[in-house]
């Protein structure tokens, strides 16, 4: 049965804007407790899961933000140690990130709070239903 589009307006407008202030609690803490900004940790967080390296696209579209913006955010990065860039040896335009020994030990230190964090923002006002269709929902809802 269709809706009515200003009901499936509002429903976008709901989600948007439920993620987009869970974020920003998220980043809050995150910068308050850990002096940490939430894209930094991302990047960190990325790296981490695949292995302590990637290809700047790759890492721009894990993000789902823009070549130049993933280069400005990894630029801060290397400014504080947390990673390097290396040019492949395979492919020379290839630019890839890396986790350095201090980028690692900082993912280390902020992923328990990031983790409370995500609890106490998001995950405590869903049971095991709500965030199994939620899931499920995100699945239809990611296509590329």
């Amino acid at each position: 049965m269709p809706r009515a589009e200003g009901e499936q307006l509002a429903a976008w407008e709901a989600t948007r804007l439920a993620v987009v202030r869970m974020e920003a609690e998220i980043e809050r803490l995150l910068d308050k407790q850990r002096d940490q900004a939430l894209s930094h940790y991302r990047v960190l967080a990325l790296l981490q899961a695949r292995g302590g390296q990637m290809r700047m696209h790759e890492l721009a579209e894990e993000l789902v933000v823009g070549r130049p913006t993933a280069s400005r955010i990894c630029d801060r990065l290397v400014r504080l140690g947390l990673v390097q860039r290396e040019r492949s040896k395979a492919d020379g335009r290839a630019v890839h990130v890396q986790l350095t020994r201090i980028g690692r030990e900082e993912y280390r230190r902020c992923q328990p709070a990031y983790e409370r964090f995500v609890n106490d923002v998001f995950v405590r006002y869903l049971d095991e239903t709500d965030l199994w269709s939620l899931s499920r929902i995100a699945e239809k809802l990611h296509h590329e």
